[in-house]
């Protein structure tokens, strides 16, 4: 004290709460059956999770006052959203170094320069990265402002153009219309000279598609870029490939989708704004296409240059190698359409329930023994998705737990990336949604191998078109219908000698 004297204070640890309720400072690291949770002044999300974990169960947790959920589904910093994938990256580093399977020179002096060279090496990989959706938040961004992430953006605009005055072209006969070669919308182009040479083939016959199922006959000529029969049916368009900034993941994605899209613009454009905000974007940037405002080459690099700026080492810039997991992730994966129950059918007691059921799903071995562990098809693997073992037992009866998938709404498109080799393409897909069978087509399959991507796109009228970004360019390659192609076919795509597998297969719902 101020005159010296001394006072003797003895204080001992209250054994209760403040307020007799669980906060993130009164945690004391131990879980409770019975937890009685004070959450109106914890400040983040971590906070929440602190005071929460504590909780034996949901049933056990009695929350007091209010909450703001914001706090929850606002999402977390960027700076942290790095920070993990970052970590992510050097688990998946020190895991592959543990047993062996790590390729390629991968080293560096410091964090950084580690998981650049990692990612130089990585390529074509069909394992799923352990990393959480919520890692993958998407924001738009404003392409006239200049932040760190932009720092090896090209001119967009500049890009844009130059693609643009390379679709000055026409077909040979403007009478014969073919989709790839036609800006939509765009009457004015029809009459444009022709500036070309391509080789002219002998007059036949070929198929249109009229609104009717009759088919009509014409004897019109038609360009073709290899021995491959070329009819008149409306020629998907494919996207050419960047050799300064390496874009075949993009191109194979968006050749597909955009054939899915062009259908019917209006209506895919709502369904593809309600899955995400990217997908809301790319049918924007459609729509620009098919009015002859926008090639598909600027569509691609206007979504890759948002996503570069999001995470520039999940979507890189220049002569390097991208995941093909990371554009879909950002593409799909976040809108859930049901909901999965971890439960016991002999007491019917649900001990975890969620939202699940996303648009990108990854299909391995795991149900093997549901299907009769034989080379199964995407249809079998979502007909045993629906009731699957669990590794759990039932803490009442001993019961072996389940876990049990219900859609709640159809998602117009389904996306399944194949990470085994046993795997069919199916071409129909049923799901069960509110007790309504909901029937899919398949719409398009991306292939992976010699470092590069592929597709093949599937009309509505189940036409094969196979595009490669680099061979063929803009141009897609009729291969047959799926009706007289053989069953394996489609399991794997032929360029000269090299043999890809499929990678991806893309689903869209039958209208």
């Amino acid at each position: 004290m101020p005159g010296d004297k001394a006072i003797q204070i003895s204080r001992e640890q209250v054994l209760v709460l403040p307020n007799f309720a669980m906060t993130d400072y009164a945690s004391q690291g131990k879980t409770r059956p019975w937890n009685v949770v004070d959450l109106h002044n914890c400040k983040d999300h971590a906070s929440y999770y602190t005071a929460l974990s504590r909780s034996a169960t949901s049933a056990g947790t009695v929350i007091v006052q209010g909450m703001d959920p914001s706090k929850i589904t606002k999402g977390i910093k960027g700076y942290l959203r790095q920070e993990f994938r970052e970590l992510g990256i050097l688990n998946e580093i020190t895991a592959k170094l543990f047993d062996g399977s790590l390729v390629g020179h991968v080293d560096g002096v410091n964090r950084r320069e580690l998981i650049a060279s990692y990612r130089a090496h990585v390529v074509n990989i069909k394992e799923t990265e352990n990393e959480h959706l919520a890692l993958l938040e998407y924001e738009p961004i404003d392409p006239g402002v200049h932040t760190s992430y932009r720092a090896h953006v090209v001119n967009i605009k500049e890009t844009e153009n130059e693609h643009l005055a390379l679709l000055e072209y026409e077909p040979i006969d403007p009478g014969v219309h073919t989709g790839s070669w036609k800006l939509l919308g765009d009457d004015a182009r029809k009459a444009s000279k022709k500036t070309t040479s391509v080789k002219k083939r002998k007059p036949e016959e070929s198929e249109s598609k009229p609104k009717s199922k009759k088919k009509r006959r014409t004897g019109e000529k038609e360009q073709n870029c290899d021995s491959t029969e070329v009819t008149s049916r409306r020629e998907p368009r494919g996207i050419r490939w960047d050799a300064e900034n390496y874009s075949c993941a993009y191109d194979s994605i968006f050749t597909v989708l955009f054939g899915i899209w062009n259908d019917n613009g209006p209506r895919w454009s709502d369904r593809f704004g309600n899955i995400s905000s990217p997908m809301k974007d790319l049918a924007c940037a459609f729509e620009r296409v098919a009015t002859g405002t926008e090639s598909l080459e600027g569509a691609r690099d206007l979504i890759r240059a948002k996503l570069h700026a999001l995470d520039n080492n999940r979507f890189p810039n220049g002569r390097v190698y991208t995941y093909l997991g990371n554009p879909l992730s950002a593409l799909f994966g976040r809108r859930m359409w049901g909901v999965q129950k971890t439960k016991c059918l002999r007491c019917d007691k649900t001990y975890d329930e969620r939202p699940g059921f996303s648009d990108l799903r990854t299909i391995t071995n795991e149900l093997g023994d549901a299907v009769n562990n034989c080379r199964y098809g995407v249809a079998d693997w979502v007909r045993a998705d629906k009731l699957r073992d669990s590794a759990y037992k039932c803490g009442v009866c001993g019961s072996g737990l389940v876990v049990v998938n219900t859609t709640m709404s159809a998602p117009p498109l389904m996306i399944f990336e194949l990470a085994t080799a046993d795997i069919r393409i199916s071409s129909k897909v049923q799901l069960l949604s509110n007790n309504q069978t909901v029937s899919y087509s398949l719409r398009g399959a991306v292939y992976s191998g010699g470092k590069h991507f592929t597709c093949r796109v599937i009309d509505s009228d189940g036409s094969v078109w196979y595009n490669d970004g680099i061979e063929t360019g803009r141009r897609s390659l009729f291969e047959g219908l799926m009706s007289e192609l053989p069953d394996d076919f489609l399991d794997t795509s032929r360029a000269r000698d090299l043999v890809r597998e499929v990678a991806v297969a893309i689903y869209g719902i039958d209208d």
